[in-house]
């Protein structure tokens, strides 16, 4: 038997230089990999955030779909109220919102007013 028909066992260097520098290359590759997944895996504070990122994502998109719920039935609850409340109380209520709309800045003081005045009564019983 020659050489060339030999088996070699799978452990055994290739015979020649060439085989075995593909060889040394595939194994720095699988090396490099391997470090790098163990690097992965004990970074601990990466895994972290990482896990945290996701939940975060997640609860985003929880409260993305509540809020989206919740409008809607309030939008339908409105509307509900709406019609069911007699023409007259409609009228009466669009001309207060109406009015209201045309005096922004005049009710806006007189909140801002309101307010000052509860504070100041507010800190003098305090004393």
């Amino acid at each position: 038997m020659s050489t060339e028909d030999e088996v070699r066992p799978a452990d055994a260097p290739p015979d020649n230089v060439q085989e075995l520098t593909e060889e040394i290359e595939r194994t720095r590759t699988q090396l490099g990999e391997t470090v790098g997944a163990l690097a992965a895996k004990a970074d601990v504070k990466a895994r972290a955030q990482e896990k945290a990122a996701d939940a975060r994502q997640k609860v985003l998109a929880v409260g993305g779909q509540v809020k989206d719920q919740v409008t809607s039935g309030i939008a339908q609850a409105a509307a509900t109220v709406w019609a069911r409340t007699p023409e007259q109380v409609q009228r009466a209520a669009q001309r207060a919102a109406d009015s209201a709309r045309r005096r922004r800045a005049p009710l806006a003081a007189a909140a801002a007013g309101t307010l000052l005045v509860g504070w100041l009564i507010a800190r003098r019983r305090r004393r």
